[in-house]
């Protein structure tokens, strides 16, 4: 994955992955002891009907660090086996967030990182702000 700037010009550009991954009536500490991995963030759904029980994994906001190092960064966090096991069962998804302050960037993935989260059934969200 990279990030190419349009009109050549360098900007701050800070980005930011998340791996959400929804637990629906789950306990949230079981998708942790499966993945033997200590979320950045549990969410409990407590009785409420708008929220969800989730467990997310985040890279820390960086500027200047590219898609793909954010990326080798969350997944090498994982036995690959054991997220595969996971990500079969619940709905998961890739969060891209892309903080900029002049034009917004290009994110490209490559085929080979699409045909990895496919693989591993994982939706991609990608999100741009312009402060």
């Amino acid at each position: 994955m990279t990030t190419h700037v349009r009109k050549n010009k360098m900007q701050k550009c800070k980005l930011k992955l998340s791996l959400y991954i929804k637990c629906g009536d789950f306990d949230p500490d079981v998708i942790t002891k499966n993945l033997q991995v200590e979320p950045t963030k549990i969410g409990r759904a407590r009785r409420n009907p708008k929220r969800v029980n989730f467990w997310s994994l985040d890279t820390s906001e960086e500027v200047g660090i590219n898609v793909k190092d954010h990326f080798n960064i969350l997944f090498s966090s994982f036995n690959l086996r054991k997220l595969k096991l996971v990500t079969r069962k619940h709905e998961t998804w890739l969060s891209i967030v892309s903080t900029v302050d002049k034009d917004f960037p290009m994110l490209a993935l490559s085929p080979e990182d699409l045909f990895f989260l496919g693989d591993f059934n994982i939706g991609l969200d990608i999100d741009f702000y312009s402060v």
